[in-house]
């Protein structure tokens, strides 16, 4: 320990005499050493893991949601589709696989419609790797259409004409809409003798059906839009 050299002066004063005498004088004083703060250790911020095979955390729905909706966004564009919140999906997780399922509504081709979902992904730790993606969304309007052919097809008539014919029909058929319009020629058995028209969209045209001379009922089936069928027999 270092020792500093400290000078003291020492007055004593007598109150009859004054000052007495003045002492100059040496004195060994060690060194005051001051005492060092304490350093106070930074709290860790706790670290948010993603990883739990089998739980899905607050990180993993947020994330999830956040990838669904860019999809979306590459997929319809900006402002063509409903923007996902992770409350409005249900997920599960197992052994490290998410699955997100719901639903959601875009417009696309002039048609607004709701699309359901079930993405896939795989969790590796804040990393999320898309697995697979189960939705109707890459049916093309070619598909569609032939679905709602098919669908039209099976069902039970809107409207039936019946007529007599010696040699065939003439047919003018009108419909505008978004939806589709099937007319048929069926025999007195109820055989579909011909289908004349089975189609989406706008159109307005003219048929002539040649057939056997007999009875004959025009059906007419329509989902969707307007129409208007005249005909005559020849």
């Amino acid at each position: 320990m270092k020792k500093v050299k400290l000078i003291l002066l020492t007055c004593t004063c007598l109150m009859l005499g004054g000052c007495q005498q003045v002492i100059n004088y040496l004195v060994d004083q060690p060194e005051v050493t001051p005492t060092p703060t304490p350093e106070v250790e930074a709290t860790p911020v706790p670290v948010e893991e993603s990883l739990h095979p089998n739980e899905v955390t607050d990180y993993d729905r947020k994330a999830i949601t956040s990838l669904i909706n860019q999809d979306l966004k590459t997929k319809y564009g900006k402002g063509n589709y409903t923007t996902l919140y992770e409350d409005g999906i249900y997920f599960e997780k197992k052994d490290g696989i998410i699955t997100a399922s719901g639903e959601y509504n875009y417009r696309q081709n002039g048609t607004s419609d709701t699309m359901p979902f079930t993405y896939t992904y795989m969790d590796q730790n804040k990393e999320y790797v898309f697995v697979s993606l189960d939705d109707e969304s890459n049916i093309t309007p070619e598909m569609m259409e032939e679905q709602a052919k098919a669908n039209l097809s099976g069902r039970q008539p809107d409207r039936t004409y019946d007529v007599n014919v010696s040699s065939g029909i003439n047919l003018d058929l009108k419909h505008n809409g978004e939806g589709t319009m099937l007319v048929r020629i069926v025999d007195s058995s109820g055989k579909t003798v011909k289908e004349v028209v089975n189609k989406s969209g706008y159109f307005d045209e003219s048929y002539s059906v040649e057939l056997k001379s007999g009875a004959y009922q025009i059906q007419l089936i329509c989902d969707d839009g307007g129409w208007s069928l005249y005909y005559s027999s020849y």
